[in-house]
């Protein structure tokens, strides 16, 4: 948990690229809504299946996004990585916050 915390921005750093159509990633993925922040544009693992439009985030790996499609749960838990990967300060305690509930 500690390296998912505060380790995984830097090991596994991220920069969100351009506009792409993908999988929803970031505050829009599934049951993360509720703790919507001010993200000016949606961020997305690139997936030509996907329905949302926004910066691409390179997943942590190249299936990501079709294991993600059909674990809702995995989807959320991956995604707030992805926001402790790339978000603001705020962004990623919020995250952190919700991955450690999710994960116990």
């Amino acid at each position: 948990m500690e390296f998912l915390i505060h380790g995984v921005k830097y090991a596994f750093p991220a920069k969100p690229g351009a506009m792409v159509r993908g999988i929803a990633a970031g505050w829009q993925a599934p049951g993360l809504s509720e703790f919507m922040m001010d993200e000016p544009e949606p961020y997305v693992w690139p997936n030509a299946l996907g329905s949302l439009r926004g910066h691409v985030i390179a997943p942590l790996h190249k299936s990501l996004p079709v294991v993600a499609s059909n674990d809702p749960e995995l989807h959320a838990q991956f995604a707030l990585i992805d926001l402790i990967r790339v978000g603001s300060a705020r962004e990623r305690k919020v995250a952190a916050e919700e991955l450690q509930k999710q994960l116990g």
